[in-house]
C-alpha cells in the first residue's frame, strides 16, 4: 500500500516520521491498540489463559517501527548471543531443530544419554518490564537517541479487547510488548540476551522457547546438571519479571539403550517435580527417545487429512474439480503442514506415512481417481513427488549449513561414525549448482506439460458439450 502513495503523500509521511524522530514523540492514536483474542489449539475456551492476544496496530506506526528497527538491527545482530535464533536473518526454526537433533545424534555416536528440559514461560511477551528493557537497550545500543525513541514506544499505551462482537473499555498497559508489533521480537531478544550460561549444559533458544540439554553416561549426572541450571535460571527470571511455569515445563531423555527405555529423569524446579514427556514438542516437531519421528509423522498425517477434508468441500465432490480453482488452496493447505522442517525428519522410515494423504490431496486437486499411477498423478499436478521434495529441502538446508556463517551448524565437527545405520543430517548431500539448475529446468518442463494437458482437456470438454 505504501508503495502506491503519491509524491505528496510520501512527502507528508516522511515529514511525520522525521518529526517523530526529532522530538522523540509519537501521535496519541498510535498508542491505542485493538486486541483480538485467538483461542490456542486444543485449549479450553472457557479459560482466559487459553487465548492468545494479538494486537492490531496502526499501519503507519508499524512502518515507523520498521524504520527504527533498520537503524538498530546491525548493532543488535552483532551483540546478540549466537544461541538465540528467533527473528534473525539467516536463521530459522529448521536450523535450530537441526542443531538440537544433531547434538542428540552426536550423543548416540558416543554412547551418551542426552537429557533435555523444555522450559515454558507464562505470557513471556506480556510480562516484560519496561524499565529493565530500557536499561538493556541502552547497554547494548549505547546511543541516547535510539534509547529515547524506544522509550516513547511502550509508555502510556492503551488497549481494548474485542471478542464475539463485544468490546472492553480502554485500559492502560503498564508492562509487556504488543504481539503483532514489528519491534517486539527484537526487543524481546535484547531483553533475554543476558540469560545465564552453564557448564556442560547447552542452550537452544528461539524467542521464549528454551531447551536446556546436557550429555552424560549417567542419569544421575544429567539430573544434577539440569537441576543446577534450572536453579540459576529461576533466579534470573525473578530478577527480570519473567514468570516460569514448572507445570508445563517438560523433561525428556534421548538414548538408544532399550534396557533403560523406561528410566525417567526425576528433576524438581522450585520444589515442583517436572513432568517427563516421552514425546516432547519443540518448535512444532514432535521428538521421541530414539529420534525415529514416528509420532511426528502420525501427527502430520492427521493434520493433512483434516485439510484434505476442507479441500473436498471446496471441490464440492469426492474426486475433484477444476485444477485451476483448487491448486491455489492445495499448496498452503497440505504441503505447508506436511513439509514443515522436513530436513529434520525426512530420513526417518516413518516419513512415508504422510505421503498417502498428500497423494489424496493431489487426486482432489487434479480430479484424478485414486488408482491413478503416482508418476502420472504428480506430473499432472505439476509438482515433484513428496520424497523428492523432502530430499531437495534437505540438500538445500545442507548447502546453507556448509556456506552460511549464520547457520547454527556451520563448521560443526562431527564425532567418529560408530552407528553406520543412523541417517542423521550429516549423511545428507549438499545440492550442487548444476544439479539445482537441472532441477529448475525439469520443473519448468513439467509445468509446461501440465499447461498443455489442461488446455487439451478443456478443448476436449468443449467439443463434447458442443
Amino acid at each position: 500500500m505504501i508503495q502506491h502513495f503519491g509524491p505528496k503523500t510520501m512527502s507528508w509521511v516522511l515529514n511525520l516520521f522525521n518529526n517523530c524522530v526529532g522530538t522523540c514523540r509519537i501521535p496519541n492514536g498510535w498508542r491505542k491498540t485493538k486486541v483480538v483474542a485467538l483461542l490456542k489449539p486444543g485449549k479450553d475456551s472457557k479459560k482466559p489463559k487459553s487465548y492468545r492476544p494479538i494486537s492490531l496496530l496502526c499501519i503507519l506506526y508499524k512502518l515507523y517501527e520498521r524504520m527504527v528497527m533498520a537503524r538498530m538491527s546491525l548493532t543488535v545482530e552483532e551483540n546478540l548471543t549466537p544461541y538465540q535464533t528467533e527473528f534473525r536473518p539467516g536463521r530459522s526454526t529448521c536450523g535450530q531443530l537441526l542443531n538440537l537433533t544433531q547434538y542428540i545424534e552426536d550423543g548416540f555416536e558416543e554412547k551418551q544419554i542426552t537429557g533435555t528440559v523444555f522450559v515454558d514461560l507464562n505470557a513471556a511477551y506480556d510480562t516484560v518490564n519496561h524499565k529493565i528493557l530500557l536499561l538493556k537497550v541502552a547497554k547494548m545500543m549505547k546511543n541516547k537517541k535510539i534509547v529515547s525513541i524506544i522509550q516513547t514506544l511502550p509508555e502510556n499505551r492503551r488497549f481494548s479487547v474485542e471478542m464475539d462482537g463485544r468490546k472492553s473499555r480502554w485500559r492502560l498497559q503498564k508492562n509487556g510488548l504488543p504481539q503483532g508489533s514489528v519491534l517486539a521480537p527484537t526487543l524481546f531478544n535484547i531483553y533475554t540476551n543476558d540469560q545465564p550460561e552453564f557448564d556442560l549444559t547447552r542452550r537452544f533458544i528461539y524467542a521464549d522457547d528454551l531447551c536446556l540439554a546436557t550429555q552424560s553416561k549417567s542419569f544421575n549426572a544429567i539430573e544434577t546438571r539440569l537441576a543446577d541450571a534450572l536453579s540459576s535460571l529461576f533466579k534470573y527470571y525473578i530478577e527480570n519479571s519473567l514468570n516460569a511455569n514448572p507445570s508445563k515445563t517438560q523433561v525428556c531423555a534421548f538414548h538408544l539403550n532399550n534396557h533403560q527405555a523406561n528410566t525417567k529423569l526425576e528433576i524438581t524446579w522450585n520444589d515442583q517435580p517436572l513432568k517427563y514427556d516421552e514425546h516432547p514438542v519443540y518448535l512444532g516437531v514432535t521428538l521421541d527417545r530414539t529420534l525415529s519421528f514416528s509420532q511426528h509423522a502420525m501427527n502430520a498425517k492427521a493434520k493433512v487429512a483434516a485439510r484434505n477434508s476442507l479441500l473436498k468441500k471446496l471441490a464440492n465432490s469426492n474426486c475433484g474439480a477444476d485444477p485451476k480453482t483448487c491448486a491455489p488452496q492445495h499448496w498452503p493447505f497440505s504441503y505447508s503442514t506436511a513439509e514443515y522442517s522436513s530436513a529434520v525428519w525426512a530420513r526417518s522410515c516413518h516419513a512415508k506415512k504422510v505421503d498417502a494423504e498428500l497423494n489424496n490431496a493431489c487426486c482432489i486437486v487434479t480430479g484424478q481417481l485414486r488408482p491413478t499411477p503416482l508418476t502420472l498423478l504428480y506430473r499432472t499436478a505439476g509438482i515433484a513427488p513428496p520424497d523428492i521434495r523432502r530430499q531437495t529441502h534437505g540438500s538445500t538446508e545442507k548447502h546453507k549449513q556448509e556456506t552460511d556463517l549464520r547457520h547454527p551448524l556451520f563448521d560443526h565437527s562431527y564425532p567418529r561414525v560408530r552407528l553406520k545405520t543412523r541417517k542423521s543430517f550429516r549423511t545428507v548431500e549438499s545440492v550442487q549448482p548444476d544439479r539445482a539448475a537441472s532441477h529448475r529446468l525439469d520443473t519448468l518442463i513439467i509445468k509446461r506439460a501440465v499447461h498443455i494437458y489442461l488446455t487439451i482437456k478443456e478443448e476436449g470438454e468443449k467439443e463434447i458439450k458442443a
